[in-house]
Parts: structure tokens; C-alpha cells; sequence
């Protein structure tokens, strides 16, 4: 006997459970509801003015009464309701309702208050059927226009406060000037100082004359001849192709005045023409060198930065 009672409750439960699902889909179908509240939830203070935006979009052929709509002046707990201004746009399936209820506050303390709207009950009709639409409460605190003793914000973790967020504007702008500087000396120092030959003006005949020196298999040897000689050649022929002619030491004033960005070693150039002389037309070939390639290396290291005019 127990077993068909409980039998007979639990399908009576269930029937229950199921109408209220159908029920409930059936509502949901007939309208949509959107709600959108002030950002702020913390810091009003008294006469601080805020407002509720309701959107209702209702199927046909129901629709919104307009005695369920909020009064103007209307107050709860401090709250005064001073204007409610309804918007009302009709389609051949649907009609959407727009309320915006602006609410002012009359209510202050000598400490932070909470306070919330009231739910308040929407309803939508037809045929003298009716149903009622809950539109949510909306909590939210306000503040004292002065406050009485120390205050510590760390002791007050509200959730309506949200995360005090850190103004990072100016630091933006800092960070992304370091980064276009710092991206600037970057290519300033692979133009000054790498042997790529891809990148413009990168490619001249002093850096294909250091990227060969640099790579010769004794370039560690200083005391090589055959090694100081093939350096020293190489350099020649650069300034040979930069000339556009076989450059001699009586050619060096010219070379500059065509070159002006080589002024500024004009000097040393005129060392290296002066060494290399005795490198490569020595009439002893046991003298020793008068110059070394870790200096050539540096000669032309300097010839490569007055041609891409960073010397």
C-alpha cells in the first residue's frame, strides 16, 4: 500500500515539475527582457541622479499594460523614482517597450548604506489572459557626504566597490615611446654595425671588403704576409669601386671631394695608401709588414661606416 502511494506522489511531483518547465518555456517565448543599470554600484552620495534602462521586446498578439508600468514619484527607502519616460515600437510579430526610470536619492548617513531597488512586477495581456514579468532588484551603496574618523579601504572588500583599477594612460604612452626608441637604436646599430647585404645602403664595397677580411681562415695570424696582403688588396679594390676607378695615394684629395663622407678619415686613408705601398711593392720580401689585420680590419671597418654615412 505505501509503495502505491509514494508511487502515485512521485508521479504527481513529477507532472508538477514538468508543468511548471512548459509553463515557463511558454513564457519565455512570448517575451525577452533586458535590463541595463548604471555602471556604478558604490559612491553615490544624497541628490546623486541614476537610471534604469528597461528593454521589452513582447511576442504578439500580447501586449505591455500600462498600469503595471512604474508611477513617477514613487519612493522606497529613500529612493524617489522623478521621472519614467516609456517608448513604445510596434512590428507586424512583436512590440518592444523601452522604460527608462530615473531614479534620484534622498537618503544619506554618517556611514556607507546599502541600498536596492524593488523588484518590480511587468505585466503583458491578451484576450484577458495576463502574465507577470519580475524586472530584478538592483543593489547598490551610498556614501556619506562627509566622513567621521579615520577610514581604512583595505577593511571594506565590498563587491560593489570592484577592482580599484590603476590610471595606466600616460604609462601606455611612456612604455610606447621606450619601445619606438628602443626599436630605432636597434636598426641604428644593425645599420651601423652589421654585415647584412639585403637591407639599403647596407651592401657598398667596404662591407663586402670587411665581411672578406673578417672571414679569412689566419685573420688571427697578424704576421701572415700572404694574409695582410690579400686584406690589404681587398680594401683597394673597394675604394677602386666606390671611385669607379683605380684609386692611387695622389687620388686621395679627389676621392674625398667626390666622397665627402670619407673627410673624416682622410688621414687614415692616407696611412693605408702609405702602408699598403710598402705591403704590396716591398722590394724585400723579408721585410716585415708595416701594418697588421686586426688594423685593416679597423681601417675598414671605418671606410664601411663613412659609406653608409653613420661616421
Amino acid at each position: 500500500m505505501n509503495n502505491i502511494v509514494n508511487t502515485a506522489f512521485l508521479k504527481i511531483m513529477l507532472a508538477c515539475v514538468l508543468f511548471t518547465l512548459a509553463s515557463n518555456t511558454m513564457a519565455a517565448e512570448l517575451y525577452e527582457l533586458r535590463i541595463q543599470n548604471s555602471k556604478k554600484q558604490i559612491g553615490y552620495v544624497v541628490g546623486d541622479i541614476f537610471t534604469r534602462t528597461i528593454d521589452l521586446n513582447v511576442k504578439a498578439p500580447y501586449k505591455l499594460s500600462s498600469a503595471s508600468i512604474p508611477a513617477k514619484g514613487l519612493q522606497q527607502k529613500g529612493i524617489e523614482l522623478r521621472s519614467v519616460k516609456a517608448t513604445e515600437k510596434q512590428t507586424a510579430k512583436s512590440t518592444r517597450y523601452q522604460l527608462q526610470l530615473k531614479y534620484q536619492i534622498f537618503t544619506s548617513g554618517p556611514t556607507v548604506r546599502k541600498l536596492e531597488i524593488a523588484k518590480h512586477p511587468l505585466i503583458i495581456t491578451h484576450a484577458g489572459k495576463s502574465l507577470k514579468i519580475n524586472i530584478p532588484q538592483w543593489k547598490f551603496r551610498v556614501s556619506p557626504l562627509a566622513v567621521n574618523g579615520e577610514v581604512y579601504i583595505e577593511q571594506d572588500m565590498s563587491p560593489y566597490r570592484g577592482p580599484m583599477l590603476v590610471e595606466t594612460t600616460h604609462t601606455k604612452y611612456l612604455l610606447g615611446t621606450f619601445l619606438i626608441l628602443t626599436l630605432l637604436a636597434t636598426l641604428g646599430l644593425i645599420y651601423i654595425n652589421a654585415d647584412l647585404t639585403w637591407f639599403p645602403g647596407m651592401g657598398g664595397p667596404f662591407a663586402m671588403s670587411y665581411r672578406k677580411i673578417s672571414s679569412l681562415p689566419e685573420a688571427g695570424n697578424t704576421e701572415d704576409s700572404a694574409v695582410i696582403q690579400q686584406a690589404t688588396t681587398s680594401i683597394h679594390h673597394a675604394f677602386n669601386q666606390t671611385f669607379g676607378e683605380n684609386v692611387f695615394a695622389t687620388d686621395i684629395d679627389l676621392f674625398v671631394q667626390k666622397h665627402p663622407a670619407f673627410a673624416n678619415i682622410k688621414q687614415e686613408i692616407s696611412q693605408f695608401f702609405k702602408a699598403s705601398n710598402h705591403v704590396l711593392f716591398a722590394v724585400n720580401a723579408s721585410d716585415k709588414p708595416h701594418i697588421t689585420v686586426a688594423a685593416l680590419i679597423q681601417f675598414c671597418a671605418q671606410c664601411r661606416h663613412c659609406e653608409r654615412n653613420v661616421a
